[in-house]
């Protein structure tokens, strides 16, 4: 992450669906709906921000996040958990499988 002095460098705010936690839209520094001028009112019925800290990450992948309870997610770490979840899963069948043949099937 490249850090400045601490000033309005070090953020960068996010716009995303309130829909679907997306981010949509990024800007340099903190801002807020005003971003958008006389469409502000129109743009708050579907977008909400946050402030974050700046990382060319985010820049570079941007629609790769989304804003999940407020805070923001990778996709990349959403994937990777999906599949520790599906592997717990996985697991689970297997051993109940198991079970089931020993006490000889359904």
């Amino acid at each position: 992450m490249d850090k400045f002095d601490h000033n309005e460098s070090d953020f960068l705010t996010l716009y995303y669906s309130k829909a679907t936690g997306k981010v949509a839209l990024y800007c340099s520094t903190r801002q807020n709906m005003s971003y958008f001028g006389e469409l502000k009112d129109d743009y708050s019925k579907i977008y909400d921000y946050i402030h974050v800290s700046y990382d060319k990450d985010i820049i570079n992948n941007f629609k790769d996040y989304r804003v999940i309870d407020g805070k923001l997610r990778s996709e990349k770490d959403r994937i990777v958990k999906l599949e520790e979840e599906n592997k717990d899963i996985k697991e689970t069948i297997k051993s109940l499988t198991q079970v089931i043949l020993e006490q000889g099937g359904i």
